[in-house]
């Protein structure tokens, strides 16, 4: 028996991508009717623009026709100033803040930025989803330049033993503006660590807009004091004598002038010393408070050096006796620091105690060139 399969359904409906499925109704001449889908529709994505086939059924008859997915609405976005250094590159995803769409959406350049140079220039980005709609947004870039070499700390003097092992880059840092990390370069060659001597090591930074830092550092290589053995004690003593004269809500200076008057107060001249070991003149003043000019710079020296000051030592050139004392550093300058007792007739009342270079000059010249060095030897006071 032959049957008449009706009309009832229109070619293709549209539907907008993102949203709900149209209903099977739709495909229908009468909108009285009823319908339903076919399988084929649960294979659709109707997120994705495109003409998709599909089966509707109505009554006992089965149609074919075709779903048309679209995309007409452009998306929608925000965008943001971006801030890079020279050598750097931008996308065109890192202007984006937000991006909304119910397909994906690519972004692009207008035009590429132009990275030859600092400054900030304006950047047209392209936001286009996959129904070929776009909408354009416009953004700020800034280009800086790094100027600025990285900072070096940390880099102190160091004084060893002959032999002893050094450690370069202890408690030295490097940073930088724009580089998190920054190779620190030590140039080490010209230290001879089994020589007795002062030697320079050059510490550099590089960042990688080339921006050079630079710092130096004094490597003293110092014969083993004889008294090696004792330094420990020595030490001990320095400690303990340092409980006695100063406190630490003293200023640096205060801390100076009470070990420079605990040492007057407590040391007597006898004229004699044993002047291979400062250790042992430190610990001979420390323990039994006597001594030559020797024992007491080798007790000053110790002592303020326990109290956390830099000091060189000094000695007088071109006279018939030895003399030794110290500069010391305070204030970020040095000066000199001597303790040992003068006869009358070198002026027994004027002290040393943070001189400067033209106070011991005069002083010198006036009293048989009592404080005569060799001023290349040192740094120079204020």
């Amino acid at each position: 028996m032959w049957f008449y399969k009706p009309d009832r359904v229109i070619a293709s409906v549209q539907m907008e991508a993102g949203t709900e499925l149209v209903p099977a109704e739709a495909f229908l001449l009468d909108k009285g009717a009823e319908a339903e889908y076919g399988e084929t529709v649960l294979t659709i994505n109707t997120s994705l623009p495109g003409e998709y086939p599909i089966t509707i059924q109505s009554g006992r008859f089965i149609y074919e026709a075709v779903l048309r997915v679209v995309d007409s609405v452009p998306p929608v976005g925000q965008a943001q100033a971006l801030t890079i250094w020279m050598g750097e590159a931008c996308k065109p995803e890192d202007f984006i803040l937000y991006v909304e769409d119910r397909t994906k959406v690519t972004v692009t350049f207008g035009e590429s930025p132009d990275y030859s140079g600092p400054g900030t220039q304006e950047i047209e980005l392209v936001l286009t989803d996959e129904g070929g709609n776009q909408t354009l947004l416009t953004a700020e870039l800034t280009i800086l330049q790094d100027l600025e070499p990285p900072v070096i700390k940390g880099v102190q003097d160091q004084e060893i033993n002959v032999g002893d092992a050094i450690a370069y880059k202890k408690g030295i840092t490097v940073t930088d503006n724009h580089d998190s990390e920054v190779t620190l370069e030590v140039d080490s060659s010209q230290v001879d660590r089994n020589t007795p001597g002062t030697y320079t090591v050059f510490y550099q930074a590089v960042d990688s807009a080339g921006n050079q830092a630079e710092e130096t550092a004094v490597i003293t290589v110092r014969e083993l004091d004889e008294g090696e053995e004792y330094r420990e004690e020595m030490e001990k003593l320095a400690r303990e004598v340092l409980q006695e004269c100063i406190s630490d809500h003293m200023t640096d200076r205060d801390k100076l002038y009470g070990i420079f008057w605990y040492i007057k107060y407590n040391m007597s001249y006898t004229g004699d010393s044993d002047k291979t070991s400062q250790i042992n003149a430190a610990i001979r003043g420390l323990k039994w408070g006597s001594g030559d000019c020797f024992t007491y710079f080798a007790m000053a020296k110790v002592l303020m050096e326990e109290a956390g000051f830099e000091t060189i030592d000094v000695e007088r050139i071109n006279g018939e006796t030895k003399h030794y004392w110290s500069l010391v550093k305070v204030d970020g300058e040095w000066y000199h620091y001597d303790t040992c007792p003068r006869s009358v007739a070198h002026n027994k009342y004027w002290y040393c105690f943070l001189r400067t270079d033209a106070e011991l000059k005069a002083f010198s010249e006036k009293y048989d060139g009592y404080y005569t060095f060799d001023t290349s030897l040192y740094p120079a006071t204020p």
